[in-house]
């Protein structure tokens, strides 16, 4: 690879992560209001070992139905193009709560 190839790279490849931190937020910011209590961040992202393919892993805990999460998440895939993967059983791992008491 070139210098000039691997800057490329380095440039999309923080192109899609602020992508994915602004479809995590989007999520954040409307989420609540269904019923949302609270959320952690698992997976590649929550390492710091996320990579172009990468996809957002939540944990998630609240009082909505899951079909409206799973609603508003798709909405954010259609505006984003960013993938939000809902997991609704507890982390192994909750050192990266994002949202919640």
């Amino acid at each position: 690879m070139t210098a000039k190839t691997v800057s490329v790279t380095k440039l999309r490849t923080e192109k899609l992560r602020r992508d994915r931190d602004a479809a995590l937020q989007l999520f954040l910011s409307l989420a609540p209001k269904l019923g949302l209590k609270e959320a952690w961040l698992v997976g590649s992202m929550a390492t710091d070992n996320d990579h172009p393919l990468s996809d957002v892993d939540l944990c998630v805990k609240g009082s909505c139905p899951i079909e409206k999460l799973y609603s508003l998440r798709d909405k954010i895939y259609l505006r984003t193009g960013v993938i939000i993967q809902l997991i609704t059983e507890p982390p192994r791992n909750p050192k990266v709560k994002i949202y919640g008491p």
